[in-house]
């Protein structure tokens, strides 16, 4: 731990070991600071891995997160670099993150706080120019769980109508991001979502970079180290006086993704692991999928055999779901405190309530639940995987 710890120091040496606050205004204090803990139960919580966890998760349909993309169950070396909170608020550091992402080749999806984009109007058209991905992260970073449905769908489209003054066809899209603040999610969410084509997207590779800003060499090696075939990677907006040091992250941790991976948007993630493999899922085909016949051989086999007319009712359900937003595993709810540009220290630690668990899901959730669209996006945020289910991976 401690020589862990010592690396944090390599920035110009500004980041103490230990808490500088004096005792008595004299001594030093001889105590960890909360940004070291938090750094020590993060990397413990990584030792062997989150599969584990995404695994006990799947018994855990009740909780909101469930429903939302966490990584890709892919074997291509790609994954999607997904930044939150833009477009800051200084032009000069934006233009270097993006010129950074530009000379190593790297597409990347910015969840856009439509309340920030005034007068950063020239940084959201150079991410559009580039070839980057706008998504919704709505109107304010504060906590939109616990809003009304009402209040949830109209900031909602807010950030959508200003997202479409960057992308003419942003909202007539199929497919479309949206990532919840602080990872807090809700069933009313999910229905809204649904009814406007959203697919919530967390991830699977987070250095909890908005606390341990103390700590760059840490949230550098941590995404090095964790990100997988099918990651989604989460790190937040740099700005001068804020976050600041993911600037730096950024420029040392591209390079070396980039030298492993190919770094792309959360779409095109999403369309190679649907091109791979059966639907873009590495699983063993579930039981509803074995008794589907496929709809372009249906007349000639029900013509053959009238028994098959319930089965073709059942591929045409799967063939609409198919075209929907991947479907989520289940992953556990967020549990260490989050930082936000508004508010800080907000706890993560929300009860699920239990009582929608016994109700059906409704058609608009139907897409985004079981295995119905056809890509393994599988998670636990914010535990990044490092580990395999299937041991494939073992010894990586």
């Amino acid at each position: 731990m401690v020589a862990n710890d010592l690396q944090d120091c390599d920035v110009g040496g500004r980041f103490p070991r230990m808490s500088s606050k004096a005792s008595g205004g004299a001594l030093p204090s001889l105590l960890p600071s909360r940004s070291h803990i938090t750094k020590w139960a993060w990397r413990s919580l990584h030792t062997w891995g989150s599969r584990w966890a995404l695994a006990a998760s799947a018994y855990l349909p009740f909780l909101p997160q469930s429903k939302c993309v966490f990584y890709f169950d892919i074997q291509k070396p790609v994954i999607a670099l997904t930044i939150d909170d833009a477009p800051g608020s200084d032009e000069s550091v934006s233009f270097q993150l993006l010129d950074c992402l530009k000379d190593n080749g790297v597409k990347a999806t910015f969840f856009i706080i439509s309340s920030h984009v005034d007068g950063q109007e020239s940084v959201v058209r150079r991410m559009v120019e580039d070839g980057h991905e706008l998504a919704n992260h709505m109107t304010h970073d504060k906590p939109a769980h616990r809003l009304d449905e009402a209040t949830f769908e109209r900031l909602l489209l807010q950030c959508e109508s200003v997202l479409n003054q960057f992308v003419p066809d942003f909202k007539e899209r199929q497919l479309k991001w949206y990532r919840p603040p602080m990872g807090l999610a809700s069933e009313v969410m999910h229905r809204v979502l649904a009814k406007h084509r959203y697919t919530s997207a967390l991830g699977d590779v987070y250095p909890l970079d908005v606390n341990l800003q103390e700590h760059p060499t840490f949230l550098r090696d941590f995404v090095h180290d964790h990100a997988k075939p099918g990651s989604i990677v989460i790190l937040h907006f740099p700005s001068a006086t804020f976050r600041a040091e993911n600037l730096w992250v950024l420029k040392q941790v591209v390079p070396q993704l980039t030298a492993k991976f190919e770094c792309v948007t959360l779409s095109e993630l999403h369309d190679i692991a649907k091109a791979e493999g059966d639907n873009g899922s590495n699983k063993p085909p579930t039981k509803r999928e074995k008794e589907t016949v496929r709809s372009s051989s249906l007349p000639e086999a029900i013509a053959s055999d009238p028994s098959l007319l319930h089965s073709a009712q059942s591929a045409i359900d799967v063939d609409a779901a198919a075209a929907q937003p991947p479907a989520a595993r289940r992953a556990l709810s967020p549990f260490l405190s989050f930082q936000s540009m508004s508010r800080l220290g907000v706890n993560h630690n929300r009860k699920a309530k239990n009582s929608t668990s016994s109700r059906s899901p409704s058609p608009q959730l139907a897409s985004l639940e079981g295995d119905r669209g056809g890509v393994g996006a599988v998670g636990c945020w914010p535990l990044a995987r490092s580990g395999s289910l299937r041991g494939r991976e073992a010894g990586k």
